[in-house]
């Protein structure tokens, strides 16, 4: 074994040039399907891992995140689309995707750090510094990946234009931090709450902490869950002393609030113990979290109800319990 395939092995690191050459071999032998899941991905790129015409297994097809400041910042371009759909290769966006995961069947799946960017894989000269590994296809792998597009829309030409024509309306001197996709385009390429199955969340799509006064003054404590959950908004991008703005951590956008809003879609309270039952049975990681830990999930996540969607719940405190409650005839539940 030379000291290439010695990099390959299972469990071993490397880098994100590493993983576009592991990429490229796999697409080039087609020992099966494949998924490419990355959360900002540009066409130079795709134009690498795909140089000239080629036909994929059935099944193969791309997720990326495509939030709106993601494509004003240059992180991902529109063209992307354009490629994909000129190979032939299925396009799908879920706003709350951050992950970066290469799936090959048969073969093996890289996950780390890399974007399907030029940087990210290492195809320039100022590049970023990159980790990744490669686990093995296995039954819950392959439907932990195939999870990913669970809550992704896939995106057509008709999509695709409405996207391309608001994009090219805007005064491109306003700044991307202070923009969000209009509610018509979200409606299109965002799954409504009541398409979200109950039954296929992850610890991953849940509230690892209980946010603080400490959030929004400018005063960020940095710990791994405070990043965890700010990178479930797409907000990775704030520092330890950077100030967080309400308005720019949309809930609504999140997995774990529209499996919420469809526990309340046929109720109008619930009390902390049956969430917590609900939220444990919902959970397919494997192996499953203790109780006590599910409990601290759900804590979590009615804190940050209470802060962000304060004006569409609140919580009451009968006899010693907690029950959250739903505000009914406001213009958020019509």
């Amino acid at each position: 074994m030379n000291s290439k395939e010695a990099n390959f092995c299972f469990g071993n690191l490397i880098s994100g040039n590493n993983a576009f050459e592991y990429i490229v071999d796999c697409i080039n032998k087609q020992r099966g399907y494949f998924l490419l899941c990355s959360a900002y991905i540009r066409s130079e790129a795709l134009e690498l891992l795909f140089p000239y015409p080629t036909s994929f297994a059935s099944g193969s097809k791309l997720l990326t995140r495509w939030k709106l400041d993601d494509i004003l910042s240059g992180a991902s371009d529109l063209r992307s689309y354009e490629i994909c759909r000129k190979i032939g290769l299925q396009f799908y966006v879920d706003n709350s995707y951050h992950g970066k995961v290469y799936l090959f069947e048969n073969t093996g799946i890289i996950v780390g750090s890399a974007n399907a960017t030029l940087s990210g894989l290492g195809l320039i000269n100022r590049c970023n510094a990159e980790s990744c590994t490669l686990v093995p296809c296995s039954l819950e792998n392959n439907s932990y990946c195939e999870d990913l597009f669970s809550n992704a829309v896939l995106i057509d030409d008709n999509i695709f234009e409405r996207i391309s024509e608001y994009i090219n309306s805007l005064d491109k001197i306003v700044s991307s931090d202070s923009l969000s996709w209009p509610d018509d385009l979200l409606e299109l390429f965002t799954p409504s709450y009541k398409n979200v199955d109950i039954n296929s969340l992850l610890v991953s799509d849940c509230f690892h902490s209980i946010p603080n006064e400490y959030l929004f003054d400018g005063k960020v404590i940095n710990s791994e869950n405070l990043s965890h959950d700010l990178a479930l908004f797409g907000s990775y991008k704030f520092h330890e002393k950077d100030a967080i703005s309400l308005h720019e951590l949309k809930i609504a956008d999140l997995k774990i609030y529209k499996w919420l809003m469809d526990i309340f879609s046929n109720r109008d309270f619930v009390y902390f113990g049956e969430l917590t039952s609900l939220l444990h049975n919902a959970l397919i990681d494997s192996p499953q979290p203790r109780r006590l830990d599910v409990k601290s999930l759900t804590s979590n996540l009615i804190q940050w109800v209470l802060l962000l969607a304060s004006d569409r719940f609140y919580l009451e405190r009968p006899n010693y319990s907690e029950k959250l409650v739903i505000i009914r005839n406001t213009k958020f539940n019509k």
